[in-house]
């Protein structure tokens, strides 16, 4: 596994991507040639065009980048444009959206392990998505995080926005996070793409671990 530490990142440096790309866990090489299942294991986040990141230092033909979420991966040098007049992320706008516009958009948006647009989209892109658009709040990115940016309550005490966190009954253990909205839960499904679903008809597929209210 490569690793470069933060005392050794480069001084603040910023690029744009020039496309849709996938953030990885460990530089590849062969990456296009892989599975979709080898992809999916190596797949940490992904970045949109344009979208600016920091650039913490290099290995062979990768660069390890950090998002302005504070996510972490490698992408191909080619994929990158340094440039000099940024010196700071640029922060995501808004879409101002409502939350029954935003699932009218994401509604269907197959499920990619990592994804976060409407070419695919895994749960806690979707939760971040959400609270962008919706909420004009930004959110950590994965579900460990997300879990502890909030508050925790009772599923009794409920409400709209909350995240509700669990895992697949039978399943692998992993985490899941969906968005409680107006007695539904609106969240990525694995197999399914992005759904709502009831609140009792979600609950009869997974273990509840938490619900975590975040202020907005």
């Amino acid at each position: 596994m490569i690793r470069i530490e933060p005392d050794q990142w480069l001084p603040h440096t910023y690029a744009k991507a020039l496309s849709l790309v996938d953030m990885l866990r460990h530089p590849a090489a062969d990456y296009e040639a892989m599975t979709a299942i080898e992809k999916d294991s190596l797949r940490q986040s992904q970045m949109e065009a344009d979208e600016v990141v920091r650039i913490l230092g290099f290995h062979n033909v990768h660069a390890l980048v950090m998002k302005s979420d504070q996510v972490l991966g490698w992408l191909p040098v080619s994929i990158l444009a340094v440039d000099a007049t940024l010196t700071a992320f640029v922060l995501p706008q808004s879409a101002q959206l409502s939350a029954e516009t935003f699932f009218q958009q994401w509604q269907n948006t197959p499920y990619i392990w990592g994804g976060i647009t409407l070419h695919g989209v895994d749960c806690s892109g979707l939760t971040q998505r959400y609270f962008l658009d919706v909420l004009n709040q930004c959110i950590p990115k994965n579900t460990y995080d997300q879990r502890r940016a909030g508050i925790s309550k009772a599923l009794a005490d409920i409400t709209n926005n909350d995240l509700v966190f669990c895992t697949r009954i039978g399943g692998r253990g992993i985490h899941h996070v969906g968005i409680y909205i107006n007695s539904d839960i609106l969240h990525a499904h694995g197999e399914r793409g992005v759904i709502r679903q009831t609140l009792d008809e979600f609950m009869s597929q997974y273990q509840l671990l938490d619900v975590v209210k975040i202020d907005v």
